[in-house]
């Protein structure tokens, strides 16, 4: 897969975001979907499914590195920014948490992720549209913290964004059958 940086696409929700009011920042990345049809809903599904690239062998220890880091930022109002994996996905609701994070908007092309917490107001949107998947992120500070953390790692953005994207797609490829079957049955509970 070749990624690409690229603008937040106009025209979406995250950039209605990120036109509302001053930025701090406003970055995305592409890619060409490999195959078959892919929606964003799946899309950010398959990418916050697993909560990280470590190999399995080593997930108790990732789950062990979360409940610290969930420990040691709770009294600031921080939530880890990964699920424990044997935690059950909760469902992509508007309205509702999904991983770390308050869903704001669920269509085909886009989902629109975010929170607001001591440091940040931020969004996150996994779109799909025209073969293309894309990743972006909109991050406001709301205070001289927010701005110092960020500078620590505005480095690493275009990595995670990347990282994640890469995530959901390779987890979609690889349970393409089970996804598909997943979606065929929810539809089906929900039209009766």
């Amino acid at each position: 897969m070749l990624f690409r940086e690229c603008a937040v696409p106009e025209g979406t929700r995250l950039a209605a975001f990120r036109d509302e009011a001053s930025y701090l920042n406003a970055a995305a990345v592409e890619v060409d979907l490999p195959a078959g049809p892919v929606t964003a809903p799946e899309l950010a599904r398959a990418a916050l499914a697993r909560p990280n690239f470590v190999p399995e062998r080593l997930q108790p220890v990732a789950d062990v590195l979360t409940r610290i880091q969930g420990a040691l930022f709770k009294p600031f109002g921080l939530e880890p920014n990964t699920n424990h994996r044997k935690r059950a996905q909760p469902e992509l609701a508007v309205g509702n948490r999904f991983g770390p994070w308050q869903v704001y908007s669920i269509q085909d092309e886009e989902v629109l992720l975010g929170d607001t917490d001591p440091l940040w107001d931020y969004r996150v949107s996994f779109l799909v549209a025209r073969q293309l998947a894309c990743l972006g992120v909109v991050l406001r500070a709301r205070n001289k913290p927010g701005e110092i953390y960020y500078k620590m790692m505005r480095r690493m953005q275009q990595r995670m964004l990347r990282d994640s994207l890469q995530r959901g797609l390779e987890t979609l490829a690889a349970g393409a059958p089970r996804v598909a079957n997943h979606l065929h049955a929810a539809g089906a509970d929900e039209a009766r």
